[in-house]
């Protein structure tokens, strides 16, 4: 931060400049090609989302479709998971998942 008169102008100059401005494009532009590059799960069951298409925000995400057989009633889920606990959710007689790293593949 700007300690004196001089530095808080010049520093007012520059985050008003365009030098700034393309820094926060530049920002928008690198987030708008990550999520276009983001894995896309169908999102259902259990797990609520705005919409029936989750957007996974982290790299080690993969969809997981899973279904649970315990008390008091069956349920199941879709939508995005960490990969290191997919493999976590399969116990015989209690439940399944499968887990896939491909758009809307599960």
């Amino acid at each position: 931060m700007p300690k004196k008169k001089s530095d808080l102008t010049k520093y007012h100059n520059w985050v008003t400049s365009g030098c700034s401005v393309n820094v926060v494009l530049d920002t928008h532009i690198w987030l708008i090609f990550l999520l276009d590059e983001a894995l896309r799960c169908h999102c259902g069951g259990k797990r609520r989302c705005p919409s029936s298409i989750e957007t996974c925000i982290t790299s080690d995400s993969v969809c997981i479709s899973a279904n649970f057989y315990g008390v008091p009633q069956p349920f199941y889920f879709r939508g995005c998971y960490r990969e290191s606990d997919c493999r976590k959710v399969n116990y015989p007689g209690l439940s399944s998942a499968s887990c896939c790293r491909t758009d809307l593949c599960n």
